[in-house]
């Protein structure tokens, strides 16, 4: 639009006045030369109209620098809109494949608890028949807290990154 603005400045300028006058002249007396008499009141109805048409040839470049002016706005701003088409884009698919990497997380944790819920289900059963000692079973019972930290992480990974597709994609922030 500005660009429209600056190079309208490059045309000429028209002026159009149109306007309707009324005169009149109410006299007291009457206007006359030795027999006759005639009445003096007037009324002087008319109508003007003007146009006029200005051209400013040499305005030192002005109009042409803000029209290029113009033109460099418009390209920053369609720089701006592809700026920030491709950084959704990016977050788009930095969001998937967090999501990705997360479930995939989430499926190895979730073995690996359950490993871990058995191996220390085996040192208890081992600790009460003798054949183990409490340091074996502290450390079963470390690895299943660490599995379930791990799965909590992924799950939590999960979540937030699909809380990232989701702003990325038009909505609402959920964290």
């Amino acid at each position: 639009k500005q660009g429209e603005i600056a190079m309208g400045k490059y045309l000429p300028v028209v002026q159009v006045d149109a306007g309707y006058y009324g005169q009149g002249r109410d006299f007291d007396t009457l206007g006359g030369y030795a027999p006759l008499t005639y009445d003096r009141d007037q009324t002087n109805d008319y109508w003007m109209i003007g146009v006029s048409a200005s051209w400013n040839l040499f305005d030192g470049g002005r109009a042409w620098y803000e029209n290029e002016k113009s033109d460099l706005d418009a390209q920053r701003f369609g720089a701006l809109i592809q700026e920030a088409h491709n950084t959704i884009g990016s977050g788009i698919r930095q969001a998937l494949y967090s999501m990705e990497e997360a479930e995939q997380r989430m499926n190895v944790s979730g073995g690996a608890l359950a490993a871990a819920r058995e191996n220390y289900t085996a040192e208890a059963n081992r600790l009460k028949a003798g054949v183990s000692t409490m340091t074996a079973l502290l450390d079963a019972q470390n690895r299943l807290v660490r599995a379930q930290v791990n799965q909590s992480n992924a799950i939590l990974d999960y979540q937030l990154a699909q809380s990232e597709l989701k702003f990325m994609m038009g909505g609402k922030k959920s964290w």
